[in-house]
């Protein structure tokens, strides 16, 4: 028994999706199971039209007994494309003890009419799944017909009605599988699993079984108003229902158990991790907690069939996770949807708080004029710089201090000082490869990390250029520039002090390079020049 728990669905379909038809042959198919099954339910519902009424009992005492026993359903395949089953027979085997063959299917009919507009299934849907269950009642009760009515040959024809109705019904099911539409690289059909099969095959039989000696020690019981059946067959009936559904419902809240165990452990594990993405970790508890054959992120909404929910960025646009399952009988049910809702809004809060401590991040680590590193993330990265470096990963370390910036700020002001930076930094920055690291330590001066060099030469060379970008003419507050910089360096050797001692050398050789600049400038004045104004006094010192 704890193997049929485990392939008890939660709920009943409330309602079930309409695949549209993939092929002309599909149609076809469609066409015909409507025309054969729903056609000879309502040719016997016109037959017998007048006993409908007198049997009015037994139409609610069926309908009744279909909606208690529906939430039972095994799945009769493996993978996707299922094909569900209870023990509907059985109910249709017992409406069938004391009424006609003919009466009985059309009180059917008007029972699986009923049933599915209680629970508010499409009409093509309808349609379709009242003339697959028309067809496996009309093998039904043709092989029931064809025994003689003796005590052995109602119980063999019993069990070989029970066989036709299931035959029917999966072989219907499966081939409305295999001609409909389905996902990339998923099989046909899938396989039947016989061993589900055989266990509802002796469900069903066993009930209908038990409910035929019910009935025939009991025909002479009181008899119901508005049924051919007796009070003692009815009590059997309700009874064999509320074991099915008792059974049913300890099932439901087992499978709700394990889908709220799912958000709960989604719900623990926030925030989300960045690694894997919080759109995966979605698929991974979406997959586990909703069963369907695809569930993807993507741009587009779901269409119907499918269950989604929106996704929302930071940056604004928005993505679905979208769930989907190949079978026609079987929907979502309104406790996926709220988990999916949910699940989806963990992922949505997720992304955002991630955003937020990024961007945080970026803020703390960034010099808000320039953009570069700041200080406090000049550290962090020396430290990371210092970690690497050995014998064989060289280091150049760049110490730039630019000259003259008291004098700008003196005289075109402290907007331009700043905008004068920002240039300066823009220009350094474009020079570097995109593993080396540029800071601003200080009011004018910058570190610049030269990761994996090849000597001292080649870390002069970049100083070269470095200066000489700096030194490019520019127009600041209408006023023609030539800015200049001392950068000191300093290249990392075998044996040395390690890194700290390698920044406080290039921060030395600025200084001497400043000291040469300063004796070579005795005038004090620069090249700065502008075009209608005079000539822009540059203070050398720092």
């Amino acid at each position: 028994m704890s193997m049929v728990r485990n392939w008890a669905p939660p709920l009943a379909d409330p309602a079930p999706a309409w695949q549209r038809p993939r092929t002309v042959w599909h149609q076809a198919f469609i066409t015909l199971v409507v025309v054969l099954g729903v056609g000879a339910g309502l040719w016997a519902v016109a037959a017998q039209w007048q006993d409908l009424f007198a049997a009015w009992a037994s139409l609610l005492l069926g309908l009744g007994a279909l909606l208690t026993v529906s939430p039972f359903l095994i799945q009769m395949n493996a993978g996707g494309n299922a094909v569900h089953l209870g023990v509907a027979v059985s109910v249709l085997a017992f409406m069938n003890y004391g009424h006609s063959p003919v009466l009985t299917l059309a009180m059917w009919t008007l029972i699986s009419i009923a049933y599915q507009m209680i629970l508010r299934r499409p009409l093509k849907s309808t349609a379709l799944w009242t003339g697959v269950e028309g067809l496996a009642v009309v093998a039904f009760l043709a092989t029931v017909e064809s025994f003689p009515e003796t005590a052995v040959g109602e119980s063999v024809g019993l069990v070989g009605g029970i066989t036709a109705y299931i035959l029917v019904y999966v072989v219907l099911s499966q081939i409305n599988t295999a001609l409909g539409p389905r996902r990339e690289g998923a099989p046909w059909v899938s396989p039947i699993r016989w061993s589900r099969m055989a266990t509802l095959w002796f469900i069903n039989v066993a009930f209908s079984l038990l409910s035929l000696g019910a009935y025939n020690f009991s025909t002479r019981g009181v008899q119901i108003p508005g049924t051919d059946l007796s009070a003692g067959s009815v009590t059997y009936l309700i009874m064999i229902c509320l074991l099915v559904h008792i059974f049913t419902l300890r099932s439901t809240l087992r499978q709700t158990r394990l889908k709220l165990n799912v958000v709960l452990d989604a719900a623990k594990d926030l925030p989300w991790r960045e690694a894997p993405a919080p759109a995966e970790r979605l698929r991974t508890f979406t997959s586990v907690a909703i069963p369907g054959e695809a569930v993807v992120i993507q741009d587009d909404p779901p269409r119907t069939g499918q269950l989604g929910s929106p996704i929302e960025f930071p940056d604004g646009h928005g993505e679905y996770i979208v769930i989907t399952r190949t079978s026609t009988l079987e929907s979502f049910t309104l406790l996926e949807e709220q988990i999916l809702q949910g699940l989806a809004h963990m992922a949505s809060a997720t992304l955002r708080v991630n955003h937020g401590m990024a961007e945080l991040e970026i803020q703390a680590a960034t010099d808000e004029l320039t953009g570069l590193l700041n200080y406090r993330a000049f550290l962090d990265a020396l430290a990371a710089a210092a970690a690497r470096h050995s014998d064989f990963h060289r280091l150049a370390i760049l110490y730039i201090d630019v000259d003259g910036m008291k004098g700008v700020n003196d005289t075109l002001g402290h907007d331009a000082g700043n905008q004068l930076l920002t240039v300066l930094s823009q220009r350094v920055r474009k020079l570097l490869r995109e593993d080396d690291i540029v800071a601003r330590v200080g009011g004018d001066e910058f570190v610049v990390i030269l990761s994996s060099i090849a000597g001292p030469s080649d870390a002069e060379k970049i100083r070269q250029r470095v200066e000489a970008e700096i030194a490019a003419p520019l127009l600041l507050s209408d006023h023609w520039l030539k800015p200049s910089a001392s950068v000191g360096l300093a290249c990392s050797t075998p044996g040395d002090g390690g890194i700290e001692e390698l920044v406080n050398a290039a921060d030395r050789d600025m200084y001497r390079r400043k000291t040469e600049r300063r004796a070579q400038e005795k005038s004090g004045v620069d090249d700065a020049v502008s075009e209608e104004a005079p000539r822009i006094k540059s203070i050398g010192g720092r």
